[in-house]
């Protein structure tokens, strides 16, 4: 199964975002899913191009089958858009904060 990681950038430092994110890859992959993860998919988009990194973000999330949200995911508009995008698409959607994280 093909799960895209949704969570907040905005706000964080370069570290904070990171952490996040391939911890959150690591933690699926050792489960044996397919991992889309947004900071990969976009390294080639400069970091202020918003509009092109959420487009880019959706194109992929469109060719998953679930969809995994970080804690933060509520302070995020992007991961709001790509929330609502999953449940639109019916995609499965999986929360960090519901137990789907590594104790």
């Amino acid at each position: 199964m093909n799960v895209f990681i949704s969570g907040k950038i905005s706000g964080l430092s370069k570290k904070e975002y990171e952490s996040n994110f391939y911890e959150a890859e690591y933690f699926l992959k050792i489960r044996g899913y397919e991992v889309v993860n947004p900071l990969e998919i976009c390294k080639d988009i400069h970091i202020d191009d918003y509009a092109k990194q959420l487009g880019r973000c959706i194109e992929k999330l469109i060719s998953c089958d679930a969809i995994y949200m970080l804690s933060d995911w509520k302070d995020s508009k992007g991961a709001m858009i790509e929330n609502y995008t999953a449940i639109t698409l019916r995609k499965e959607i999986m929360f960090e904060s519901d137990g789907y994280k590594q104790q």
